[in-house]
């Protein structure tokens, strides 16, 4: 992976976690984004695309985090809406919204720059 990439990547989650009210003790934006590295080939692919096993298998993971408490599934919809809208990737927002049903994930946080994360 491009290391300007990754250090964009990183980048754009420092600032999604400075947006995030941290006493709350849910789920932080570093532990909601950080899993999903595997995913971002998948989510600036130019066209239609196929997560891979190990992207999946990050977004499964947070998929059971978000279903364990409202809170935890804000915050996770919180920060996925930072990232996406911080405007430092390129992100293929049909690939984003498809991983839900691609890696058969139940909680749907939906994941649109325009989403109302107080569901």
């Amino acid at each position: 992976m491009n290391k300007n990439v990754i250090v964009c990547f990183f980048f754009a989650l420092a600032i999604a976690t400075t947006m995030i009210d941290h006493t709350s003790g849910v789920v932080t934006c570093q532990q909601a984004i950080t899993p999903l590295l595997p995913c971002l080939s998948f989510f600036r692919a130019p066209g239609p695309a196929t997560p891979s096993p190990q992207c999946c298998s990050a977004a499964q993971g947070l998929d059971r985090i978000a279903a364990g408490s409202r809170p935890d599934r804000q915050a996770i919809c919180r920060c996925i809406k930072a990232v996406f809208t911080s405007g430092q990737f390129q992100i293929n927002l049909k690939n984003a919204k498809a991983i839900v049903p691609l890696c058969r994930l139940s909680t749907n946080i939906p994941i649109d720059p325009k989403t109302n994360c107080d569901m």
